[in-house]
């Protein structure tokens, strides 16, 4: 009786603090700003033998690559395991203590990857000089996807080993398809706000072609999104 349990729930502020680390760390694009003669020195290599993988290009794939981390991390915070336990939790831990939520990770996930669209500095801003940079913009995209696919129902469960890294379709909790549902609606509402913002003819805010075709595109996917998740929940 006077055991340990054998499962204990990782502090709730530990949780945060891992977030506020992938935030900083992996999802920012202030991490892989590197002077342009790093990137120059990056090459794939001309010795051919067993050991080695084919390139289709001689110079290195940054964002290709940078993409590939990003989304591998993204994978494993939104698998259906991982919001699954999030919810269990809330039965293995006392209500008067501090739980962190899949509300928490689905809204901390959302506000930190599209910081740009919540909290878009006004400005003139010019192909060189982005609002939203286009490493940015890719995880974005990357995290549109995934939030889709959450709010139809359509998650995912990573499977790692020594040697891969693979997923696989799992059909996701309800609470999961509402939170992503809902976050995918704030997020709309926010660019909707933010391109209206910036077509005022008094308007301090001027958005780069590459940043309103980015958002126009949001606005357009989520549309869709949602309007696929009203015929896949109807009767």
């Amino acid at each position: 009786p006077q055991a340990r349990a054998p499962f204990r729930v990782v502090d709730a502020g530990q949780q945060r603090k891992a977030m506020s680390l992938l935030t900083e760390q992996v999802f920012s694009d202030q991490s892989y700003q590197f002077p342009p003669e790093f990137y120059n020195q990056l090459v794939s290599t001309r010795w051919i033998h067993w050991g080695a993988v084919d390139v289709d290009r001689p110079d290195y794939p940054v964002h290709e690559a940078v993409l590939m981390w990003q989304k591998r991390m993204l994978q494993q915070l939104l698998d259906t395991r991982t919001l699954t336990r999030l919810a269990d939790n809330g039965l293995k831990v006392d209500p008067k203590d501090d739980r962190f939520t899949s509300a928490e990770l689905l809204r901390t996930l959302t506000d930190s990857i599209y910081s740009e669209v919540y909290k878009l500095e006004t400005g003139e801003y010019s192909d060189r000089a982005p609002a939203i940079s286009s490493l940015r913009r890719n995880l974005q995209a990357e995290t549109l996807s995934a939030l889709g696919k959450l709010a139809l129902g359509v998650g995912s469960r990573i499977t790692l080993s020594s040697v891969s890294f693979s997923s696989r379709s799992s059909v996701a909790a309800p609470d999961a398809r509402s939170l992503a549902n809902y976050q995918l609606k704030r997020l709309q509402k926010q660019v909707v706000k933010v391109l209206k913002q910036s077509e005022q003819k008094s308007s301090k805010l001027v958005l780069d072609d590459a940043t309103r075709a980015h958002l126009e595109s949001v606005i357009r996917r989520v549309d869709a999104i949602l309007r696929a998740e009203i015929m896949t929940s109807a009767p």
